[in-house]
């Protein structure tokens, strides 16, 4: 599973799944909240990295990148939510790659804001035209994670971690304009990264982040793609016995990372992948019950 979504108002879940093979295929499908009544929506060639969903249009968009020619040529594509062909709204061939899937729509100005891995944020109207580049992060080892948008308060929100993954000296979440003005940060947590985080509309603010992670979880790897190496960041909620573990797409186990006791908090292990031939990989986290897994690609 590459990229999920819930629409509690229409009781259905919205995902897609990747068949392991290479070129990939990704497949859309739609059940109820309780996993009931899957149905297959539909499926793309390229590597789908995130779902956003306009619910008062009935409709979807997707960011999805072409290998294995690199992140750097990505697509922003839209769908009905009753399984329409997917029409592409946005074709980029820039050298400027996106980052592991995160992407922001507001429909009130048909605009798509959407993260690229050289640290930049980026927006675009939905016919494709009017490309801009609104933030640029300082830093080589800075790691933009996702974004979001409050438009009634004309802002967006995304996260960073500073100094890079392995260190986690800084995880922070910034605010600026719609147009990438008046840059500042709102949170900032020491000695932790800061990934993925949600906006709550409901009036409640204020509520302290804590550093210690809720639940396991299995972060990107950066950079990805990679060419020599790369970091594999992940968070325990409790100790565990740890197993990170490389596969091929075939499933193969190419290289075991991590075998051991880990203690509660975030962690990051470097992957010397200067053995591998191109490709998409897999990366697996298991700890005491918990799995997951995200996708790598080596590019020479």
């Amino acid at each position: 599973m590459t990229a999920m979504t819930v629409d509690v108002e229409r009781d259905s879940l919205f995902w897609f799944t990747w068949n392991g093979a290479f070129p990939a295929i990704h497949s859309l499908f739609r059940s109820d909240l309780d996993g009931g009544g899957v149905t297959l929506l539909g499926s793309s060639d390229n590597v789908v990295l995130d779902i956003e969903l306009d619910r008062a249009n009935q409709q979807m968009f997707w960011i999805d990148a072409k290998l294995p020619d690199g992140l750097a040529d990505h697509s922003i594509r839209q769908v009905t939510l009753a399984g329409s062909d997917a029409l592409e709204l946005l074709h980029v061939i820039d050298g400027k790659p996106i980052n592991d899937g995160h992407l922001a729509v507001d429909r009130s100005s048909d605009r798509v804001f959407w993260i690229t891995n050289n640290r930049a944020i980026r927006r675009a109207n939905l016919d494709g035209s009017e490309i801009q580049d609104l933030v640029m992060v300082e830093g080589d080892s800075t790691v933009l994670g996702d974004i979001a948008l409050d438009l009634a308060a004309g802002k967006m929100y995304w996260s960073a971690t500073y100094g890079g993954i392995v260190t986690f000296p800084a995880g922070v979440i910034h605010r600026a304009n719609l147009d990438g003005t008046d840059v500042e940060s709102v949170v900032s947590v020491d000695q932790a990264a800061i990934g993925a985080f949600a906006i709550d509309f409901s009036g409640s603010v204020g509520r302290e982040i804590l550093p210690e992670p809720a639940a396991a979880s299995l972060g990107p790897a950066y950079p990805n793609p990679a060419r020599n190496s790369t970091t594999i960041s992940y968070s325990l909620a409790r100790s565990a016995t740890v197993t990170l573990t490389i596969y091929d797409v075939l499933g193969r186990e190419v290289e075991t990372v991590v075998a051991g006791h880990r203690s509660v908090g975030d962690h990051a292990s470097g992957f010397d992948a200067g053995g591998l031939p191109s490709g998409i990989y897999l990366y697996r986290l298991q700890a005491d019950g918990f799995s997951s897994t995200r996708m790598l690609t080596i590019v020479r």
